[in-house]
């Protein structure tokens, strides 16, 4: 029983990433909690020692750990993690025990330097039958797009999951087995494009999962008077992209795979100009469209990269509707993030315009210092089923203004008596079906001690007023955290809104 809790609770251990060993402090407390386990008595030691998978699991050690490692989890399969930047007798025993080994090892994280790996070669097996998922990375610079010499000879007919750091396409060749389900590319080197990415992925007719990391913009787009038949993933379930925009674009107009997969993409939109970024992120945003059916997304949201590194404008799809948008396990079924747009209002009415936004009915937007939003009509008027709407912050502005609902000045120019139907008044409407706001760290009053027409609050009160009459009217606002709420406002808010809350630190 003590062994299995150990491997119940071990089955969720936290896995290192592409390129690197067990050294982030939960991992490591998972890694060496079996150790502890063995010094808690005489008892617990003898059955630690005597359960061979609690010690399957090898990562970074010394040689007379990894050989006892070896000795203790007997003939089960291997769970290898192990670099090394330097080419010394330790390591070179080390790559050898792994070579030796390869036959059982099911997982293989490996990093060491090209020169190690060339002359140990004639050490490998010709198979590796069990050998499921592998990673391999180049950890040194001045090795950038060297071949990989020790998998040249090696048969793998069960690789499922394949991960490359810096390796040419070419020498990943021999890898892109039939039975791939799973690909990443990490860090192309230079004199690799597309082209050559394409030829690659026509061998993996199963992969579920892609992932093209090239943020240095190495792999090469093709010229356009190349053209190839689109490879066709019809089980791809997960694209993943980190590229630059013309890179994106071209990936997504060279793959064909099912609707409504996941996509997730890092958009690099540094070093261009504006008029070619927009020409570019509107065939992105086209092909984007088309990978999804009309009424597939729910909730959207709009706001900043919640990843300090790539500082950026966010977009995130989802198929249902959450009760909030950091429900934990609820993944977004669309990821976009622009890095260095140029011109951020643009690319959001381009997003609102384009996307299949209609069935749309919960829409967070979020404050965010690298865009800023003064038309929301022309971004949001296609998203007509919106029900319930978070504003976070400065953002909010100008959403007054785009609440109230207007008359076409020419259909009240053209018409010599007031007419009761809506429709042919041609009233616009921006969230017809609007039930539910949310205003979340948004001031009211620019100075407490004296109001203008101007302050937000105003603005707020005629633009609900304006759809109670036009008889839409707002069921619920909610109010948090706000600054300068006051009492009697909330009051009047209460006459043309069905219910009015407040909760948070309320700043007066």
């Amino acid at each position: 029983m003590i062994c299995e809790f150990y491997m119940d609770t071990n089955a969720e251990k936290p896995s290192p990433e592409l390129g690197q060993s067990l050294t982030t402090p939960s991992a490591a407390d998972w890694y060496n909690y079996r150790f502890r386990v063995t010094h808690v008595c005489h008892r617990w030691r003898e059955v630690a020692l005597q359960h061979p998978c609690l010690w399957s699991d090898i990562a970074m050690t010394s040689l007379e750990c990894f050989r006892e490692l070896l000795f203790r989890s007997k003939a089960v399969s291997l769970f290898l993690s192990w670099e090394t930047l330097e080419d010394n007798t330790e390591g070179r025993d080390i790559l050898g025990l792994i070579f030796t080994e390869l036959h059982r090892i099911k997982s293989l994280d490996l990093g060491a330097p090209n020169a190690m790996l060339k002359e140990l070669q004639g050490r490998l097996p010709k198979t590796a039958l069990r050998l499921r998922r592998l990673g391999l990375y180049a950890n040194n610079d001045d090795e950038d797009g060297q071949p990989i010499h020790f998998i040249s000879s090696l048969d793998l007919p069960q690789l499922e999951v394949l991960e490359v750091d810096r390796y040419p396409l070419s020498s990943s060749q021999m890898l892109l087995v039939p039975s791939l389900t799973a690909l990443l590319l990490c860090r192309i080197p230079s004199g690799s494009d597309t082209k050559s990415l394409l030829t690659l992925l026509r061998n993996t007719p199963l992969l579920s999962s892609l992932s093209i990391w090239d943020p240095d913009g190495k792999l090469l787009v093709r010229s356009a008077e190349t053209s190839l038949e689109p490879v066709r993933l019809l089980h791809l379930e997960a694209l993943n992209l980190f590229c630059h925009l013309t890179l994106c674009a071209q990936i997504l107009t060279d793959l064909k795979f099912p609707k409504n997969i996941c996509i997730a993409m890092y958009v690099l939109c540094y070093d261009i100009t504006s008029e070619t970024q927009s020409a570019r992120s509107q065939a992105l945003i086209n092909r984007i469209r088309t990978s999804f059916t009309s009424d597939f997304l729910r909730a959207f949201y709009i706001g900043c990269c919640a990843n300090d590194e790539l500082p950026g404008l966010t977009f995130g799809g989802w198929s249902r509707v959450p009760r909030e948008l950091d429900t934990p396990g609820l993944s977004p079924k669309l990821h976009l993030t622009f890095c260095g747009s140029k011109d951020s209002e643009s690319l959001l009415a381009l997003i609102g315009r384009r996307l299949p936004l209609g069935n749309v009915t919960y829409l967070c937007v979020q404050e965010c210092e690298y865009y800023t939003l003064s038309r929301w009509r022309s971004v949001f008027l296609r998203m007509v089923n919106v029900t319930t709407l978070h504003v976070h912050g400065g953002v909010a502005a100008s959403l007054p203004a785009a609440l109230h609902v207007h008359e076409n000045p020419a259909t009240a120019a053209q018409t010599a008596t007031p007419v009761a139907n809506d429709a042919k008044r041609r009233i616009s409407r921006l969230f017809p079906h609007l039930q539910y706001l949310r205003l979340q760290g948004v001031s009211f009053l620019k100075d407490i001690q004296e109001r203008t027409p101007d302050d937000f609050i105003e603005q707020l009160k005629k633009a609900l007023g304006c759809r109670k009459k036009r008889r839409c009217p707002l069921a619920h606002l909610d109010v948090r955290d706000a600054s300068n709420f006051l009492q009697a406002d909330a009051d009047h808010l209460r006459k043309v809104v069905g219910k009015v809350t407040y909760a948070g630190t309320v700043k007066e």
